[in-house]
């Protein structure tokens, strides 16, 4: 799954009967769930807008995965949309 410039990698627990992912290629951890991949596609979404207002929020800038946690996608965001 793509968004925004960020890659999602999805699985699906056949136990829990649920598609869960997670944003690829950056240090913190974001992840989203749904039943169905129709169900999925808008949590992704919303994690990564809500990721990213939280960085706006902060003054944050991204270093695409390089550096500690909390470095956040502002600056290298706009970059690439």
């Amino acid at each position: 799954m793509k968004y925004r410039g960020y890659t999602g990698h999805v699985e699906y627990d056949d136990e829990a009967e649920i598609f869960h992912g997670e944003i690829l290629g950056i240090k913190d951890v974001i992840t989203f769930q749904g039943r169905s991949v129709e169900e999925i596609e808008q949590p992704f979404r919303d994690s990564i807008d809500d990721y990213l207002a939280f960085c706006e929020q902060r003054g944050e800038e991204n270093l695409w995965g390089r550096g500690t946690r909390k470095i956040c996608c502002l600056k290298s965001h706009k970059k690439i949309n």
